[in-house]
């Protein structure tokens, strides 16, 4: 027993054997009297406070006395509601600091990444200043699909035209789409031709050819590296592996390709993030499971969803924070890996049943930016992963280092955040080598590249003939 609970015992003993008489400490006299003193009345007050000793006060001090009166049960009760009233005030204290927070930083709530995803979209489908605002990933080139929620819009004028000073005009091919939702000029017959070689490519906006005109994307430039080629271009800007798939399954399979080139840019794992608007891929008993199928539309989501009247952010933020400890993007990437391995054994198997060739390129990292420790660990799970499943691939930055292209986006004029022309020519180039190396094709001329900025125009030389230069140029002059 602590010594100060153990002298409020004695000090309740001796005043329950007195009933009814009062004790003056001031009469406490002898060696030590002060010390004793001060001691005594420290504890009394303490006593008196929990209503165990009842005090008088008179003209000599105070009187002290048992109080018969006293009930524990009530005691416990009242220091009870106290405790009670203490954590409802910590709690009340704590909501409003963390609701600051969350306002003051403009953050959104939620208990998990579904739930933030989803308030994030109904809080884009409100501004109503914003044109865009209704189009699947806010750009208006960009329409609803019932199978991932998002494709290109078939037939998309996205040219640019220019006035020349002779009258003509220049049309630079951009973001033009073709009537079957590809960034491609010209449309694909369903069937297959034998003598042509169809490749299929699928990814995010690396894939697509951002920040360069049409004919400067990897995938254009494929079929300017491979003769009898045929490259069409199934990228999503802004898409993750989860709706790669989707596209493959729905999209890409009615065009029977001769090749499929699943692209991952090494963010694109982690954007499995579960949302309202796509489809929710889950893993259950090892198989792939997708719910939300179709999704809602963004008028839709705008005209149904509502966030919830009545909510704790206090309770919402602990509880996220204690599920996605370690951090949001870790937990994303660990998931994202599982539902991968699933996707690219469906794949396989049905590319194997249609002899189709199944290549994964790997995109790092793009201009001016370094891969973070979790991305580089990933990087090495999915090259582990792909070796066990006898998947080929390659990689960006070895195709760079080997074709001697430096990863910096910005000159006197432009800022790439993905590849520039020539970037992007080489990264086709070294898938255009793994085919070559894996017999799906012959062997063809290599080239380096190099971007003419003042004309707009890639040049490629021949490495075995430096007289052969060709050109690929991004536009037409008409008129």
């Amino acid at each position: 027993m602590p010594k100060t609970k153990k002298i409020d015992e004695e000090i309740l003993n001796f005043l329950r054997e007195n009933p009814g008489e009062e004790f003056s400490l001031e009469k406490i006299t002898g060696p030590g009297a002060e010390k004793t003193v001060k001691l005594l009345k420290k504890r009394m007050d303490r006593l008196v406070a929990r209503r165990r000793v009842k005090q008088r006060h008179t003209e000599e001090g105070s009187l002290y006395s048992y109080n018969k009166e006293y009930n524990k049960k009530k005691e416990q009760k009242a220091n009870l509601t106290i405790l009670l009233v203490s954590i409802v005030a910590m709690l009340l204290i704590g909501e409003i600091a963390i609701r600051v927070y969350y306002k003051i930083g403009d953050r959104i709530v939620g208990m998990d990444e579904e739930e933030v995803c989803t308030r994030d979209q109904y809080k884009l489908l409100r501004q109503e200043d914003n044109p865009n605002r209704f189009h699947p990933i806010h750009l208006r080139n960009y329409e609803y699909w019932n199978y991932s929620g998002v494709r290109p819009i078939a037939n998309w004028p996205g040219d640019r035209v220019y006035e020349l000073e002779d009258g003509r005009k220049l049309v630079l091919y951009d973001y033009r789409t073709n009537s079957q939702h590809m960034r491609n000029l010209e449309d694909f017959d369903r069937e297959d031709d034998p003598n042509i070689v169809r490749i299929a490519s699928l990814g995010d906006s690396f894939t697509w050819g951002a920040d360069v005109p049409l004919k400067f994307s990897h995938v254009s430039m494929l079929e300017s590296l491979i003769p009898n080629s045929e490259s069409l271009n199934f990228g999503i800007e802004g898409t993750g592996i989860d709706n790669m798939y989707l596209r493959w399954k729905y999209d890409v399979l009615d065009y029977k390709p001769d090749v499929v080139l699943y692209t991952i840019y090494i963010q694109d794992i982690y954007r499995i993030r579960p949302c309202i608007n796509k489809p929710r891929f889950r893993i259950v008993d090892n198989k792939l499971e997708i719910t939300n199928l179709p999704p809602p539309a963004p008028e839709e989501i705008y005209r149904t969803y509502r966030p919830p009247r009545f909510e704790s952010f206090l309770i919402k933020h602990l509880v996220y924070n204690t599920r996605y400890f370690g951090g949001v993007n870790s937990k994303m990437y660990d998931e994202g890996l599982k539902v991968l391995s699933l996707i690219l054994d469906e794949i396989k198997a049905r590319s194997e049943q249609d002899n189709t060739y199944l290549m994964v390129p790997i995109i790092r990292r793009g201009n001016d930016v370094e891969s973070s420790e979790k991305e580089l660990q990933v990087l090495e799970e999915l090259k582990t992963m792909l070796d066990e499943k006898g998947i080929p691939y390659v990689d960006s930055d070895l195709i760079f280092e080997k074709e001697g292209y430096e990863l910096t986006g910005n000159d006197e004029f432009n800022t790439f955040d993905h590849f520039r022309p020539e970037g992007y020519a080489a990264f086709a180039q070294g898938i255009k080598n793994k085919l070559e190396e894996d017999g799906v094709i012959e062997k063809q001329k290599d080239f380096y590249f190099q971007w003419d900025r003042e004309r707009d125009i890639l040049l490629m030389q021949n490495k075995e003939n430096p007289a052969d230069i060709q050109t690929v140029i991004p536009y037409d002059i008409i008129g």
